[in-house]
């Protein structure tokens, strides 16, 4: 009980996923977002200018219209254009309806500046997604 109330409540279902400390970081630097079905959140070719953590729901990823990934709680959207200044090689869209945090790149740095396991985790996703 003392963990539920160190963090938002509408990050619970990522306590599984992430650490106390990075909910904690999320909750204090993080935007919570619903997204109704078929809405967009991130458009192809388009400059990086926010990423989002997946809080629930599912998010399809595309490129050129057609679907690369179906994304689920905890995963990482959009933080390689955000942090490289390059445009957007994806679109993402929700499919259920869809709880985000969302980050801007200043939070984002102090979440990657205060959270390593958290800094580890967008490193190994930028990773994965350039190979």
């Amino acid at each position: 009980m003392a963990l539920f109330r160190k963090f938002r409540k509408e990050l619970v279902p990522l306590q599984d996923l992430y650490s106390e400390d990075e909910l904690i970081h999320l909750g204090r630097h993080g935007t919570i977002v619903d997204l109704p079905p078929g809405q967009t959140l991130f458009e192809e070719g388009t400059l990086g200018t926010e990423a989002a953590v997946i809080v629930s729901g599912t998010a399809k990823v595309s490129q050129r219209g057609k679907t690369i990934a179906i994304l689920e709680g905890g995963s990482l959207l959009g933080e390689g254009a955000l942090l490289s200044g390059e445009e957007r090689n994806a679109s993402v869209s929700s499919v259920t309806l869809l709880k985000i945090a969302v980050l801007g790149k200043t939070e984002m740095v102090k979440i990657l500046a205060a959270c390593p396991h958290f800094r580890e985790r967008v490193t190994s996703a930028m990773d994965a997604r350039a190979a």
